[in-house]
């Protein structure tokens, strides 16, 4: 078992929270197969990248809106590539 990158993890977890439009805890722990503390990282990380809303009790946080297509929505991960523009 290697672990991911956090910065892959958050992509990874994003894509899961607006596919399902909803976002928890246990949706990310089921999903990634991870454990609590793990899945409220992340949730905390989208949280403050603006992906989701503030933890509201039990209920699942609010997916929120994005002008950007899902794989997009977090800056890219160090190692990948960023095409320069032409011009």
């Amino acid at each position: 078992f290697v672990e991911q990158p956090m910065e892959e993890m958050g992509r990874e977890a994003a894509r899961i929270v607006r596919g399902e439009n909803r976002a928890s805890t246990s949706l990310l722990q089921r999903s990634m197969n991870i454990g609590y503390a793990k899945a409220a990282r992340l949730l905390d990380a989208l949280e403050q990248l603006g992906v989701v809303g503030p933890y509201n009790g039990s209920q699942p946080r609010e997916v929120l809106p994005s002008d950007l297509p899902n794989e997009d929505s977090l800056p890219p991960a160090a190692g990948d590539h960023i095409p320069e523009a032409e011009g």
